[in-house]
């Protein structure tokens, strides 16, 4: 597998992961019981990972430029 198409995979993943941190936000956030412990750990660290998921693809995509 070409860096390339390594680098679009993981952006691809980072970006899927900031949309369902963001989906795990907004249901923590509504007025119902407490939330799980699963939705929690999104949370706190789902957002750097992702951002590290990006950041590492863009970083391939580029240095197969």
């Amino acid at each position: 597998m070409e860096t390339a198409n390594l680098g679009r995979i993981l952006t691809l993943l980072g970006l899927i992961l900031v949309l369902l941190t963001g989906w795990a936000r907004r249901r923590v956030r509504l007025p119902k019981p407490s939330a799980s412990p699963w939705l929690l750990r999104l949370q706190n660290w789902g957002r750097p990972a992702a951002f590290l998921l990006i950041l590492a693809g863009l970083l391939l995509m580029y240095h197969h430029k």
